[in-house]
């Protein structure tokens, strides 16, 4: 009984072992893939957080040149 079932048992064990490879190379290439996901978003997160700053920096930088702008204006007036 057990001749007849050998074939059987061999053929399950190589295609369990197969699924195992198969399933150790998916998380050896996913894992990195993720990570390099991860990395990719945070440095985008960091990036618009960067531009943000700078356009909330030249915005400020373009309210004082306009009042620098005036008082250059009102001195000039004054000064006629």
């Amino acid at each position: 009984m057990w001749h007849a079932l050998e074939p059987a048992i061999i053929v399950f064990s190589l295609g369990l072992a197969a699924a195992g490879i198969i399933l150790v190379m998916r998380i050896a290439i996913g894992l990195p893939r993720k990570a390099l996901r991860k990395q990719e978003e945070d440095s985008a997160g960091d990036e618009a957080r960067m531009i943000q700053e700078m356009f909330s920096k030249l915005n400020r930088l373009e309210a004082r040149i306009e009042s620098l702008e005036t008082i250059v204006v009102e001195t000039q007036r004054r000064a006629r």
